[in-house]
C-alpha cells in the first residue's frame, strides 16, 4: 500500500480498533489464554491489525532514517561517556558537536581554543598558546588524575586576568527579557525571587528563584531595563528548563511576557585590573560605572552594547552584551587595542 499522507495514517488508526475493547484488555495485562477463551476474536481482523501496526512502525523508522547517523553517534557518545573514567575537567562529548556556536567560534578556533560543550553550545575551555596557524588544531589531551597538560595554559590565562586584562567569550549564558504593560512584572518577579528585585532602572540584582517548597529553581542576574521590563541572565544549562518553569508560574491574566533572547546577544567578559583602561580606548562614553549597574554605549562602531559592571570571575571588569551582528567587530577591536597598548 502506498503511503499518501496523514489521511492514510488516520485510516490505519481506525482499522486497528477491535470491537468491545477486546484488544485493550490484552494490552492491560490479561493472559492470552483468557483473551482467546472469553472473547474469541475474528482472527482475520487480528492478523490485519498486526500487519497494520508493523507498517506504522516501518513508516516511523523510515522517517527517522535520515537522523540515524546523528542518533547513533550521540548514543555511542553517551554510552562511552557513561562507562568511561570521568577525569577532572576532561569529560567532554566526542560526537554531535558544533550544534550551537558563538559568532566568535571560528576566530577563537584559529587562536588555538580547545572547546567543551554545555547544552550543545561550544565554549572555549582554554587556549593552547603554542598553537601556530596552519598546524593541526589543538585537541583535548588524554585524561589524567595528575597535573593535566593544559595546566600551564590555564595558569597564563589566570595571570592575565589577575594582573592585566583577559577577554572571555560567555555567549552560551541563557538570556531572557521579562516585561509587562504596567508594573505587573515587578510583582511577578518579587514572588519568584529571594532577593529584592524592585531596584532602580539601570541596576542589576543577583538573586535566586525558589519554588513553593523553598528549593532553588534558578540562579540568575536581573537587570532592570525600564520600569516594566527586566533582562535576565542565567546559567547555560537552565535555558529550556527555567523558561518553561517561569511560563508555568506566569499570572493567569497574561499581563507578563517572557522572551528568550539567548541568540540575539554575544557576551564578552573584559576581566582584570586594566579592563577600564581597555574599554576607555574603545568608547567615548563614560564607562566608570558603579558596581552592579549597566549602561548602553557604543563600542568601536557598534551601537547599543549593554555594558554591565560585574563579571562572573571575582575580578573587576565588565560584561558586554553585544548584538550578535556586531560581535566580530567588537572582538577584533578589543584584541587589536589590547595588542597595541600591551595591557597584558
Amino acid at each position: 500500500m502506498k503511503y499518501v499522507g496523514k489521511k492514510w495514517e488516520e485510516q490505519i488508526a481506525a482499522s486497528v480498533q477491535v470491537r468491545g475493547g477486546e484488544w485493550k484488555r490484552v494490552m492491560e495485562g490479561q493472559s492470552w489464554m483468557h483473551f482467546t477463551k472469553q472473547t474469541r476474536p475474528d482472527w482475520k481482523q487480528f492478523v490485519k491489525m498486526m500487519m497494520m501496526m508493523m507498517m506504522m512502525m516501518m513508516i516511523a523508522y523510515l522517517r527517522l532514517l535520515p537522523y540515524k547517523a546523528i542518533l547513533t553517534n550521540f548514543t555511542l557518545s553517551q554510552m562511552l561517556g557513561h562507562y568511561s573514567i570521568l577525569y577532572p575537567l576532561q569529560s567532554e562529548y566526542k560526537y554531535a558537536r558544533k550544534l550551537r556556536c558563538s559568532p566568535l567560534y571560528s576566530v577563537l578556533e584559529t587562536r588555538g581554543a580547545v572547546f567543551g560543550t554545555r547544552m550543545g553550545y561550544e565554549r572555549p575551555l582554554y587556549f593552547d598558546s603554542t598553537y601556530k596557524p596552519g598546524n593541526p588544531l589543538p585537541q583535548m589531551p588524554p585524561g589524567s588524575f595528575y597535573k593535566p597538560r593544559f595546566f600551564d595554559f590555564m595558569l597564563e590565562e589566570y595571570l592575565a586576568c589577575r594582573e592585566g586584562v583577559g577577554i572571555i567569550d560567555m555567549s552560551s549564558f541563557s538570556k531572557m527579557q521579562i516585561k509587562s504593560s504596567g508594573t505587573e512584572v515587578v510583582d511577578y518577579l518579587q514572588k519568584l525571587c529571594s532577593n529584592d528585585v524592585n531596584i532602580p532602572v539601570g541596576g542589576c540584582a543577583h538573586t535566586g528563584m525558589q519554588n513553593e517548597r523553598g528549593g532553588y529553581e534558578n540562579d540568575c542576574m536581573l537587570v532592570r531595563l525600564t520600569n516594566n521590563s527586566y533582562f535576565m541572565v542565567s546559567p547555560t544549562s537552565q535555558q529550556t528548563r527555567i523558561f518553561e518553569w517561569m511560563h508555568q508560574n506566569l499570572p493567569s491574566d497574561s499581563t507578563v511576557d517572557i522572551t528568550d533572547m539567548t541568540s540575539m546577544y554575544t557576551v564578552i567578559n573584559v576581566v582584570g585590573p586594566k579592563s577600564r583602561e581597555l574599554m576607555a580606548e574603545l568608547s567615548n562614553s563614560d564607562i566608570n560605572l558603579h558596581p552592579f549597574t549597566y549602561k548602553k554605549v557604543n563600542v568601536g562602531y557598534a551601537s547599543d552594547v549593554m555594558v554591565m559592571s560585574f563579571t562572573h570571575t571575582g575580578e573587576p571588569g565588565y560584561c558586554l552584551y553585544i548584538p550578535s551582528e556586531y560581535a566580530l567587530h567588537v572582538y577584533d577591536r578589543l584584541m587589536m587595542v589590547q595588542h597595541i597598548t600591551h595591557f597584558v
